[in-house]
């Protein structure tokens, strides 16, 4: 058996553990969490010292086909739909490297920073085994496929292409890598996918008793677009040649989209960031089965309006964190996001922001049963946070050191 002592043990679980100790087996199980004169003896040790354990962490909502990025696409500020134009670009610049070797670059730097699952929205063509790349530890991936399109006509072959992805992850990957992969489902978003494609995506993840994730309320532009059909979107799908208004006329409020991803067996509402009272009341009364994914910097960085967090924690509602991609965010280290939901949310408890990085994000991803929390009998899924100040289990989270 193998010992890792450090300064605190943050389990999630149960309360922060002084001069802690955890004992792991040979399986990997944790056979001991608590203080260190009461660890077993004998055992191999590892101290950290000036150091937190704690569970790893969960990024519930990114895109690592940009990790690549050095720097976020636009600057701060820009609005929304023309930096979608500057997605477009980059994705289809000449200068990009291979989308698998960015996702490998985008699953080192998320083992770098402590995380150890991961929400991923992929896009076609999707490959399973660009998510093996050998990291030190084994990580946990939900895998949503991303479909967009309003053409009816393609609305079959995209169907088809589903159950293609889900067949994939359902045979043997041939690589040795012991990352476990699972497929899920993702409708891009309200302005991108029409009322059939919407339809078709959820009732396959109904048949397969999938997860299935959608951004939705991301910006007001958005809420325009679905109200109104007027605004940003619409210019924006005209200039693209893709605006079909036939395409979008069953859904006519955000409320009747959240209704229908919670016909699903478990739903993440990707950002949410201007869900009214009504929405955010629905969500909560379906919360045994939808969540909220925040990513915190993202929202920063286009200068959203402030997020409506404590109205959906007031609500219990399951919210996770994200960090969505390098497109908009500096990095992909999550405690970061925890640390700006702390600077700008000083009155929501650390204990509930560090719960939104770990545990919440399991539970928004389905890997309650192994990741997020530290307990004795559970796989030992921890990550090691080295700290200035020692005082406090989460003085690192208040940005004190």
């Amino acid at each position: 058996m193998k010992s890792y002592l450090a300064d605190w043990i943050l389990p999630v679980a149960s309360p922060p553990i002084p001069n802690g100790a955890m004992v792991v087996d040979d399986a990997g199980r944790i056979v001991f969490l608590g203080a260190r004169a009461q660890m077993p003896a004998g055992t191999e040790q590892t101290i950290y010292e000036s150091s937190v354990i704690m569970p790893g962490l969960v990024n519930a909502h990114t895109h690592l086909e940009f990790s690549d990025l050095d720097a976020p696409l636009g600057k701060p500020g820009i609005e929304f739909t023309k930096w979608i134009g500057e997605v477009i670009k980059f994705r289809f610049g000449s200068e990009r490297v291979e989308k698998s070797d960015a996702i490998a670059m985008g699953l080192e730097q998320s083992a770098r920073h402590g995380v150890m699952a991961i929400g991923e929205i992929a896009t076609a063509p999707v490959v399973l085994e660009d998510y093996q790349s050998p990291l030190p530890c084994p990580m946990a991936l939900r895998v949503f496929f991303e479909q967009l399109g309003s053409d009816d006509a393609e609305v079959a072959q995209k169907v088809a292409d589903l159950e293609q992805f889900f067949a994939q992850a359902e045979a043997p990957l041939s690589s040795a890598c012991a990352n476990q992969v699972v497929a899920a489902v993702s409708p891009h978003a309200p302005y991108s996918v029409g009322d059939c494609l919407l339809n078709e995506l959820a009732a396959v993840g109904v048949k397969r008793q999938s997860f299935v994730a959608m951004h939705v309320a991301e910006t007001l532009a958005e809420r325009e677009f679905v109200e109104s059909k007027t605004g940003p979107f619409i210019e924006m799908l005209t200039s693209m040649g893709v605006w079909r208004p036939a395409a979008y006329g069953n859904y006519q409020s955000i409320l009747a989209i959240l209704e229908k991803l919670s016909e699903c067996d478990s739903a993440l509402v990707v950002h949410g960031n201007y869900l009214n009272a009504p929405e955010l009341d629905f969500v909560a009364a379906n919360r045994e089965k939808m969540s909220i994914a925040f990513c915190p910097r993202t929202h920063a960085y286009f200068d959203h309006a402030r997020y409506p967090l404590e109205e959906m924690l007031e609500r219990g509602i399951n919210v996770a964190v994200g960090t969505d991609s390098r497109a908009s965010n500096p990095d992909l280290d999550l405690a970061q996001e925890l640390v700006e939901i702390h600077r700008r949310h000083p009155d929501v408890a650390p204990e509930t922001i560090l719960r939104m990085g770990t545990a919440n994000g399991a539970s928004a991803l389905g890997f309650d049963e192994s990741f997020g929390r530290l307990v004795q009998g559970r796989e030992a899924h921890f990550c090691v946070r080295r700290v200035a100040d020692v005082s406090s289990p989460l003085a690192w989270l208040e940005n004190r050191a």
